[in-house]
């Protein structure tokens, strides 16, 4: 039964997403009233319980369709009917985030008992306080709640490619990516801690969770890298940081992009455009610093060659359709549609997978239950942004760091950001985190003069960033848990490796062109200075090149890489300068050493 009605809710949510004519309202409502009643029946242990919460959600969340578009009507004045319906909503969408995202439910909770004690708090933080009336009208009856940005955006873009994600997976699209790796790495170096970072951030950027990334790759690529040699600190660590990276890799940034491109206004391809380079440069370093962790480790070839079997490739087709289709300015939920027919009609004419009734209904039963829990944080966010906007909390921050902290200094207001963002993206799906940070940290950086695309990119990166960074570092615990790891030297190697990722949005914040904005001609030399300066960066972070680095070539290789990032001609030639150096001592004690 639970199965019939999550994929009876997925076609119901497709047709709402395209051709319902129905208001923003009742469309948001009937999200959240299956969101709720099928979150009650799928996550909750109890049989007996989990129907009456799945009756009582429906039976609320029915009766605000119901009484919606007569409150409209009437001016939108409360009476005490709509006050209890509004807190019953709110305690059931509390309930449920305890049981599915705890670490969300409980910062959901600080910002919500803020509007009670608040009153208390003295200075710019403080505020009057607030009734039952306004927290209800605000957060359920009005558009800046749990109806607000977060539910919109879950309804539509986010649920179809959670759902598109999963059919990929179901056609195979894991198996492709480790049939190409073994393809075009066979046995170079390191080959098996590649496998994972391709692997990793390819289904990354579909999925949107990098906890559900890790656990889906995870399992074979972590026992694969610890086999070839990888200590379990650094497979799991390389599993982390390459799954993490998946939500700000375009095409799909993990449906991150998409809520971006809605808070700018502006097309996705401009979002997706914008995150190229950077995505590029963290992933090129991921892949350097592997492969020279091996070189150093003596870690020979691990992959064994076996047959490419072309049919395998079928699924990209549908990804290459995609891309094209937002790239010549369709709309996001238009191209996916198309992306998931493209990859239901060609996947039968693979000889081996078929996507026949039982593959495709378990794809959707897979992306539906996935789709529940980023679409409840979502949801569950509203309480954030709700909290956020009804007490001010958001301006007065900015103008407190701005005035007390950071003065008009954008290095500084950015380092502010980041603390900020890492803390309040640490335990929470990408998506998510986002939508957290934009809402309380994006104001400041626009303030301090940052570019709009800009200042949403800086504070994306270390939202996501957060699921390595301890003390939290979800991701890393869970490949710790898959390597029998240490957590915490998993949280630091996968910092470590992912330093080039921590290092990029001040040089997007100070310097936007790395985003795209200019002219190709404008963008060439930055790009090219950026994947100089994070090779050097990537060697020095490995400790090893011809041989292993003196702390003397390490530090020259490291600021070298540094200057090279940071664009401008000044830094460029100091960068290409140290770098010489650096080249040239170890090249002459290599040789030395070696005779």
């Amino acid at each position: 039964m639970k199965r019939r009605l999550l994929i009876a809710w997925i076609f119901l949510q497709l047709y709402m997403s395209t051709l319902s004519k129905m208001d923003a309202m009742t469309l948001r409502g009937i999200h959240l009233l299956f969101v709720l009643s099928l979150s009650g029946l799928f996550f909750i242990d109890h049989k007996k319980l989990s129907y009456v919460f799945a009756g009582l959600s429906a039976s609320a969340l029915g009766a605000f369709i119901y009484l919606y578009p007569q409150l409209s009507l009437t001016g939108g004045r409360l009476g005490p009917v709509h006050i209890y319906l509004g807190l019953a909503i709110i305690l059931l969408l509390l309930v449920m985030a305890l049981r599915v995202s705890r670490e969300l439910a409980y910062i959901c909770l600080f910002f919500l008992s803020y509007l009670y004690w608040g009153r208390w708090v003295p200075g710019i933080l403080g505020h009057g306080g607030f009734s039952l009336y306004r927290l209800c009208d605000h957060m359920v009856w009005g558009s800046q709640g749990i109806f607000g940005l977060g539910a919109g955006v879950s309804m539509s873009y986010i649920f179809l490619f959670v759902i598109y994600g999963a059919l990929l997976k179901e056609s195979g699209f894991i198996q492709m990516i480790y049939q190409f790796s073994h393809r075009f790495l066979d046995r170079s170096q390191g080959a098996c801690a590649k496998m994972a970072i391709l692997a990793s951030g390819l289904l990354g950027m579909m999925n949107g969770s990098a906890v559900a990334n890790v656990a889906t790759t995870g399992t074979l690529t972590i026992p694969l890298m610890k086999k070839s040699g990888y200590s379990s600190e650094y497979a799991a660590a390389v599993e982390s940081a390459a799954s993490t990276g998946g939500q700000f890799c375009p095409p799909i940034m993990g449906a991150v992009g998409f809520v971006m491109a809605e808070y700018l206004s502006i097309p996705y391809s401009r979002v997706m455009v914008a995150g190229v380079l950077p995505a590029a440069l963290y992933y090129v370093s991921l892949f350097v610093q592997v492969h020279y962790e091996a070189k150093k480790a003596g870690i020979r070839g691990d992959l064994v060659r076996e047959d490419f079997d072309f049919w395998d490739l079928l699924p990209l087709l549908s990804i290459l359709c995609l891309i094209v289709l937002m790239l010549m300015g369709y709309t996001p939920i238009y191209s996916v549609l198309w992306a998931i027919l493209v990859l239901v009609v060609t996947m039968q004419a693979h000889p081996r997978r078929k996507f026949r009734g039982k593959e495709f209904f378990d794809g959707l039963e897979e992306g539906g239950r996935m789709a529940l829990k980023i679409s409840l944080a979502c949801i569950l966010i509203g309480l954030l942004i709700g909290s956020v906007t009804l007490s001010g909390f958001g301006i007065n921050f900015g103008h407190l760091v701005l005035s007390k902290l950071a003065g008009n200094s954008l290095i500084l207001g950015g380092i502010f950001v980041m603390v900020l963002s890492v803390i309040l993206g640490m335990g929470v799906p990408g998506v998510a985190a986002y939508i957290i940070v934009a809402s309380v940290a994006v104001p400041v950086l626009l303030e301090l003069g940052a570019p709009a695309l800009a200042a949403h990119m800086f504070c994306l990166y270390y939202a996501v960033l957060s699921n390595i960074t301890p003390p939290v570092a979800i991701s890393c615990y869970m490949a710790s848990s898959l390597a029998g790891s240490n957590p915490w030297k998993t949280g630091l190697l996968a910092i470590k490796i992912g330093l080039v990722g921590f290092i990029l949005p001040f040089l997007f914040l100070l310097n936007p062109i790395l985003l795209g904005l200019g002219s190709w001609t404008d963008i060439f030399l930055p790009a090219l200075s950026g994947v100089l300066g994070t090779l050097a960066l990537s060697v020095a972070l490995s400790g090893y090149f011809k041989t292993k680095l003196s702390k003397l070539e390490g530090v020259l290789l490291f600021i070298a890489g540094l200057a090279l990032m940071v664009p401008g001609q000044e830094s460029d030639f100091l960068g290409l300068g140290l770098g010489a150096l650096a080249y040239g001592l170890h090249t002459r004690r290599w040789k030395v050493e070696k005779v």
